[in-house]
Formats: C-alpha cells, structure tokens, sequence
C-alpha cells in the first residue's frame, strides 16, 4: 500500500519491458525524451550497421559457394575427359577446389568481415543490456526523489 496517496511513482518493470524491444523507450516512459531520442538514434546505428556487416558476410558465402561449385564442376568434367569415373573425378574435383576456398576467403576480406560483425553484435548486445539496465536505474532514481519529495518535512 502507498504511504503517500496522490504520488506520482513510475514501474521500473514497465521500464525495463519498454527498453527490452527499444533501448531508449524506458527513457522516454520516465519523461527522459531528449536522452530517449539520443538512444534511440544510436540504437538504430548500432543495429543497422550490425545487420549491414552480416548481410555482406552472407554475400560474400554466398559467392564463395558459388565459385565453389563452378570450380568442382570445370574439374570434374577435366578429370571424367581425362579418363577418371564420374565418382572418382568428382571426389578430386572436390579436393582441388578446396585448395583454392582459403585464397577466396582472403581475396573477399572474410576473415575481416567475420569479425567485425562479430564484434558489432556483441556492441548490440552490450547496447540492449545497458539500455534497459540504465531504463531500471532511472526508474528507481525517479521514485526516490518522488518518496523524498512527498516525505513530510522534519519538525
């Protein structure tokens, strides 16, 4: 039960709750709206540039694979013309093409790429966390000074 009837306190639940799908709205609940913009502004850089890296390292798979199979199908058809079975030819075109997959990974920048939207999700990930963390202990700041503020004064 509320001590003081009439006192404007806010839900760090609700806080957190809001924070959790946007960092920034737990900010903007509380009344924080210029902060609550700020988040959200930088949460939207965060996320974009995030799926942006993951999106390119998913291009770059997919062109890799792409050699790939081309590859493994210009050696299987040398190796049947050099008289192999079709399995046998098709298990060395495999092999051969593999030699060059690391040389494609370097030439694309994949290891670079890798990282870097490894990196970028882990930032996303610290960014969400802190957003609804900060949410909660603003929410609590709030209601204390609320509580200090209705408290009557000491005689």
């Amino acid at each position: 039960m509320n001590q003081f009837p009439g006192l404007e306190t806010k839900s760090s639940g609700l806080a957190i709750f809001l924070s959790f799908f946007w960092p920034g709205l737990g900010h903007l609940y509380l009344g924080r709206v210029v902060r609550a913009l700020g988040m959200m502004a930088i949460t939207l850089v965060i996320y974009s540039l995030t799926w942006a890296l993951f999106d390119n390292l998913a291009r770059i798979r997919a062109e890799i694979d792409t050699q790939y199979q081309n590859t493994v199908e210009m050696f299987t058809q040398h190796f049947i013309k050099r008289g192999d079975s079709p399995e046998t030819a098709s298990v060395q075109a495999s092999v051969k093409a593999l030699s060059y997959l690391r040389g494609w990974e370097d030439d694309l920048g994949t290891k670079w790429f890798r990282l870097s939207a490894f990196g970028a999700l882990l930032v996303s990930i610290v960014w969400w966390t802190w957003g609804m963390v900060s949410a909660r202990r603003l929410c609590e700041r709030w209601n204390a000074e609320a509580y200090r503020m209705a408290r009557p004064a000491s005689p």
